[in-house]
């Protein structure tokens, strides 16, 4: 896991460990709950956007398990803000929740596809360059069994030809050879 998300965890429960153990009052109840809250929603960015393991269903567990951590901590603040005044299901509603949250997050589109059309130039640090390599190499390893990966791949492979402006790149080397072969095949028909 890289170092980001591992940080914002373990700083996520530091935080909400002291609060749980010093405030008792309803006035510091308020205070906890809103730490939970803004922890719980930035542990959810974290780790739903940023992609910090290799593995893609370590990726997609935790996603779902910081979405339903955020879901209870949003419960928590909406049965503390109505608490016996119009609404008494709050524990039924958590329930009946988790299991749409874990379906949405499990089914949720992947909008790594967006690093796919990114120019190879134009990446602002080298977090963005390690979440493409990942997401090409998911790619890669899914083409033989999934049609759509494949013409992503193949689409990212155009995007690249044509944005790619290194005069070593290996694709425009190849694509230099294909271009060579197809003009010495032709002069060869037409002659």
């Amino acid at each position: 896991m890289t170092s980001r998300p591992q940080f914002v965890l373990n700083l996520y429960q530091l935080i909400v460990s002291i609060c749980v153990t010093y405030f008792s009052g309803l006035e510091l109840k308020i205070i906890l709950l809103a730490v939970i809250l803004v922890g719980s929603a930035l542990l959810f960015i974290q780790f739903h956007f940023s992609f910090p393991f290799h593995d893609e269903t370590l990726n997609k567990t935790w996603s779902i398990l910081t979405a339903m951590n955020m879901w209870t901590a949003f419960l928590l603040v909406f049965a503390m803000v109505l608490e016996d005044v119009l609404f008494k299901g709050t524990v039924i509603a958590w329930i009946i929740g988790l299991p749409f949250i874990a379906y949405i997050m499990y089914d949720s589109r992947d909008h790594r596809m967006d690093l796919l059309v990114i120019n190879s130039n134009r990446f602002k640090n080298g977090l963005e360059i390690q979440k493409q390599a990942r997401y090409v190499y998911k790619l890669m390893q899914m083409e033989a069994a999934n049609k759509n990966a494949k013409v992503l791949l193949k689409g990212y492979l155009e995007v690249h030809k044509k944005s790619c402006n290194k005069e070593d790149c290996p694709l425009r080397q190849k694509m230099a050879k294909h271009n060579r072969f197809a003009k010495s095949l032709m002069s060869k028909i037409i002659f």
